[in-house]
């Protein structure tokens, strides 16, 4: 019975996205069919839905192009300094969060155990949530962690033609001094009424923005939060890997 009331609503919605861009087809071939009658311009009629349904399929096929040129021109996972010491946790900090494609604290959740920390810390005083790489967590009163993971919220890639573009950034910082540590930089696209279309076939949201991944280009296009693709799992050890080496002291690394 839950999943029947889960699937009315996704039927629903993607019934609409489907049945949505014929009823506006149809509305232009209307037009234009009047058109012909009253301004004697024929053939009008047919023009008319091209042009409603051409265009804007014509604009994200542009912006799909342009997004997979600029894939190349993303620059890889930057290490810019190290900590002394490694520390025994970090604090994860999203912002902007309702506007993130990926939910960033379940993917830390999944993968603190893979990380080489004790804990990581979430949240704001006086509900900062430390959770312990045994899988134990406690809230605590402040944060203590000299370092921070911030994921950024996408920034649209500015084209006078506003493709649905955009730059994520995760970083990681020293709190006190605000320094940036390490940058992993994402290209999405998609997202809006564009990402319920690529989420069509599959009817599945993992699949509203195509991304090539913070901290590895070689995964795949898109980035699930379904843990049992095989994908997910290469996903986060990917960021595993960038998070462990933003916060390994150089002599451990090898870093010059």
């Amino acid at each position: 019975m839950e999943v029947i009331l889960f699937l009315i609503p996704v039927v629903i919605i993607y019934g609409v996205l489907i049945v949505f861009p014929i009823l506006i087809a149809y509305i232009a071939f209307k037009i234009g069919q009047l058109i012909d009658l009253t301004a004697g311009i024929f053939a009008f009629q047919w023009i008319a839905p091209v042009i409603v349904i051409g265009i804007p399929a014509a604009w994200v096929f542009a912006g799909y192009k342009v997004f997979q040129e600029q894939c190349a021109s993303v620059r890889p996972p930057s290490f810019v300094s190290f900590p002394k010491s490694r520390p025994d946790g970090f604090l994860l900090e999203e912002k902007g969060i309702t506007q993130n494609p990926y939910h960033r604290i379940c993917f830390i959740y999944e993968y603190k155990k893979q990380l080489p920390f004790e804990y990581f810390e979430h949240g704001t005083q006086p509900f900062v949530s430390r959770c312990f790489s045994n899988g134990k967590s406690q809230i605590v009163s402040q944060v203590t962690s000299e370092y921070a993971l911030v994921f950024m919220p996408p920034k649209r890639v500015e084209y006078w033609w506003n493709p649905p573009i955009y730059l994520s950034e995760m970083v990681v910082i020293e709190r006190s001094s605000q320094k940036i540590l390490a940058t992993a930089s994402d290209l999405l696209f998609g997202g809006g009424i564009i990402g319920l279309y690529l989420s069509l076939p599959k009817m599945s949201n993992d699949y509203r923005y195509i991304s090539f991944g913070f901290a590895s280009r070689e995964v795949g296009l898109w980035r699930p939060k379904d843990n049992h693709n095989p994908r997910f799992n290469q996903y986060l050890r990917a960021d595993a890997d960038f998070i462990s080496k933003a916060l390994t002291p150089v002599v451990q690394t090898g870093e010059n």
